[in-house]
């Protein structure tokens, strides 16, 4: 008898095929995928941390360093950094010394002389006592300190000296009598004395520079 045909395959079963295959499929193009992957270059990690600085072109290694600025110290007690001095008492005074309570001592001084050693001094003789030992040792070192070096100071009593408190003394006194001038000569204010009898006083006029 003849054979009889096979039956084709039911609709299940081609559905449960269908996975295995899938299956199969998708293991076969992950190894291929890890064959490949195996075969590629590594990839290239980029670092978190800046370049390292390159030297600048053309420039010798010796050239290539860091600056360091130094500020002026002390060294006992005496500034490094000395300075020249044109003779000017009163402008070294007023504006240069650092002198605190020696400062009284300082303005009613008239220099005598001076060099690289030495300051030669002098103080009126109704001023004389500024001129103690602790005022004459704190302007001491308020020179020593401006000059970086050593000074020898020297104080003389004597009667008369030409010293800064003299001098801004007279600076003053030409000022105010210049204000005073200038309001006596005021029209307006000749007017209130012609009219109305009106006073100065010359001690309530201020400069005002």
């Amino acid at each position: 008898p003849k054979k009889m045909p096979t039956a084709p395959e039911s609709a299940s079963t081609i559905a449960a095929t269908v996975p295995s295959r899938v299956a199969s499929y998708a293991s076969q193009s992950a190894a291929e995928a890890l064959k490949k992957s195996s075969q590629t270059k590594p990839a290239t990690l980029i670092s978190s941390k800046p370049p390292a600085r390159q030297k600048p072109a053309g420039v010798p290694e010796e050239q290539v360093s860091t600056i360091t600025i130094q500020t002026p110290v002390t060294e006992q007690g005496l500034n490094v950094e000395a300075k020249t001095f044109d003779g000017n008492w009163r402008n070294l005074v007023e504006k240069h010394l650092k002198l605190g309570l020696a400062r009284a001592l300082a303005q009613h001084c008239e220099m005598l002389s001076y060099d690289e050693h030495s300051i030669t001094m002098r103080v009126v003789e109704n001023q004389k006592h500024l001129a103690s030992a602790n005022y004459q040792d704190k302007l001491s070192a308020a020179i020593n300190n401006y000059f970086g070096r050593k000074i020898q100071l020297n104080i003389n009593i004597d009667s008369e000296a030409n010293t800064p408190a003299k001098q801004n003394a007279k600076e003053k006194a030409v000022i105010q009598l210049s204000a005073e001038e200038s309001i006596m000569n005021d029209e307006f204010v000749q007017s209130l004395v012609q009219d109305f009898d009106a006073k100065i006083i010359p001690n309530s006029i201020k400069p005002t520079t």
